[in-house]
């Protein structure tokens, strides 16, 4: 899964590789939309995929909050990559957090925009990561008890460690998050790193 990982940069591959490098046993999906595209190929012993407009049958079709509501089973792994606003990410995160197994991570996509068009809160292009990057920034500045790292790949997957704590970056309200902010700030602001550099890192 390492080579894969290097090979691929994707989010699939990711979240495998976490999946066999942690021997987690329990996935959810939040946001599958598609199966074919990252669901299907999810290696996982327990998995859960959650969307209320999902192309093809998944095991929860409704919103991440009505999920969230009933839900009372816990997980290693979880992916976000439902609707593609701040806010909502932030509570999907949130809720998250209070169904995270010890040492589990939470998986943030989106989190790196290339162009400013592909970060608008209204889609007005074939590709849109929404403003999701304002999302993993609030968290860098108010989640102590977390470690959060942005990969360099498929558009910044968000690597939320629930066994560490970070630094604070210094806080800016969300309303005040412009692109040209995101553009000065994203390599501390979102703790850029490399795959590479990020794979050495974690099987130290």
């Amino acid at each position: 899964m390492r080579n894969k990982l290097i090979a691929e940069k994707s989010r699939t591959s990711l979240i495998n590789y976490l999946i066999k490098d942690r021997r987690y046993k329990s996935y959810l999906e939040i946001g599958v939309q598609h199966p074919s595209n990252n669901y299907d190929s999810i290696i996982c012993e327990k998995k859960k995929g959650v969307d209320p407009a999902a192309r093809a049958p998944v095991t929860h079709p409704m919103t991440s909050d009505n999920f969230f509501k009933t839900n009372t089973d816990f997980y290693d792994i979880i992916f976000i990559d439902g609707l593609h606003l701040a806010e909502q990410t932030i509570k999907d995160v949130d809720n998250g957090l209070q169904c995270i197994n010890e040492n589990g991570v939470i998986v943030m996509h989106d989190c790196m925009p290339k162009k400013k068009l592909h970060a608008q809160r209204n889609r007005e292009s074939r590709h849109w990561n929404g403003d999701v990057w304002k999302a993993a920034m609030y968290i860098r500045m108010n989640y102590k008890n977390v470690y959060l790292t942005v990969l360099d790949m498929d558009y910044g997957c968000g690597v939320l460690e629930v066994s560490k704590s970070q630094e604070l970056f210094p806080k800016t309200p969300i309303e005040d998050m412009t692109w040209e902010f995101y553009e000065t700030n994203k390599a501390d602001g979102l703790n850029i790193m490399s795959v590479e550099e990020w794979i050495t890192k974690n099987e130290k």
